[in-house]
């Protein structure tokens, strides 16, 4: 088998086997993953980064018309009723229960809102009962995206599927893996939706042009994690990242530190005991630093991973949808297996056959070529 064969027939494969590895947590096997692959992932990005600047120009958010919150919930309900009408009464129970929280971009509460909540998210938690609770985020613009945004967030919550074991959630690997998928897949059928709707053409334009540009930067910042790692390819963290290994010597050490700690206590004159102090205080703070680069990396990395994978199956999914290949009872499974597999299988219930690398550019080109078709514009 010829190299660029080889690429092409891993690159799912690869990605859920890497993926597999980060959620897991196994650190050293990260490593080591990382270094015999990493040419071959930014192969791929690379690849992958410059077919998705399909647009010439900066997209800006000037979106032409003004939309109430109320008419952007409508629009969720339509759509959810058109597509999805299984979900449209879990959407109203969380309207009504107050899972759903909403907040105007131009209101003084989002001026002091902390960095931290100042976005829209989906968030599961437990409450001070261990009782199992959601709440949805929404930071809404008066514009078209809120639409997006929110039925986006809503169907995080669709394989928000949790268990607790002491006091603790856990959710499947597929969860983890495939949920920015299904939201941003969705976001594709939004877009396909509002074509019917002439007075808001501009503003779905807009919106689609915002989407692909907005997923450029997560598949960049993959490369760049990826290439950092790729650079200690000679440095040996392996050993050294292991949770084991890092807990034996910050213990050892860190019993060393309490008994001079004492022995200072007693005699606090003594030149050598103070010398020896400062030396293990700095190899403690080395160990610290270490550990925090490391986890800065890997958490990099797993994110980066999550979303562009994430990105590159939604295309090739509104691929497939559109011409007849799954249907949206493919897509129903998929989302309700992701909240009960654990070994990143439910992405075969809307793939045909193995992805490879063509099938992804296949995909971006008829995506650009809807966009243009959509625009009017000439499709080369």
């Amino acid at each position: 088998m010829n190299e660029e064969n080889k690429i092409d027939k891993s690159l799912l494969n690869d990605m859920k086997l890497a993926l597999n590895v980060f959620l897991r947590h196994d650190d050293n096997a990260i490593l080591n993953y990382l270094k015999d692959n990493t040419n071959e992932f930014l192969d791929i990005l690379r690849t992958f980064y410059n077919e998705l600047e399909i647009f010439d120009e900066d997209i800006e958010e000037n979106f032409k018309n003004y939309i109430t919150l109320n008419d952007s919930l409508d629009l969720c309900r339509e759509f959810l009723n058109n597509y999805f009408p299984q979900y449209i009464n879990e959407f109203e129970d969380l309207l009504n229960n107050g899972t759903f929280n909403f907040i105007d971009k131009n209101s003084e509460e989002y001026e002091t809102l902390d960095e931290d909540k100042n976005f829209s998210f989906h968030y599961a938690f437990l409450d001070e009962n261990n009782n199992l609770k959601e709440n949805i985020n929404i930071i809404y613009n008066h514009n078209l995206k809120d639409m997006f945004t929110i039925i986006h967030e809503f169907f995080h919550h669709t394989n928000s599927s949790f268990k607790i074991v002491k006091n603790k959630m856990y959710t499947t690997l597929d969860r983890k893996f495939y949920t920015e998928n299904i939201s941003r897949f969705v976001e594709y059928l939004i877009y396909d939706f509002l074509k019917s709707k002439e007075n808001y053409k501009e503003d779905n334009i807009r919106m689609i042009r915002i989407l692909i540009s907005a997923d450029i930067p997560s598949v960049n910042d993959l490369g760049y994690a990826l290439y950092i790692i790729s650079k200690m390819r000679d440095v040996n963290y392996s050993n050294f990242y292991q949770d084991d290994l890092i807990d034996k010597k910050e213990f050892k050490i860190k019993s060393k530190l309490y008994e001079i700690n004492n022995k200072i206590k007693n005699d606090n004159t003594n030149k050598k005991l103070l010398e020896e102090k400062e030396l293990i205080e700095e190899e403690i703070n080395d160990i610290e630093k270490q550990n925090k680069k490391l986890d800065k990396i890997f958490k990099r990395v797993t994110e980066s991973f999550k979303y562009s994978v994430g990105l590159m199956l939604s295309i090739i999914m509104y691929y497939n949808y559109k011409n007849g290949i799954i249907d949206l009872k493919n897509i129903e499974t998929y989302n309700k297996k992701i909240a009960e597999k654990g070994d990143l299988r439910s992405i075969n219930y809307v793939l045909s056959g193995e992805l490879d690398t063509e099938m992804l550019l296949n995909a971006l080109n008829y995506l650009e070529k809807d966009i243009n078709e959509y625009e009017n514009k000439k499709c080369l």
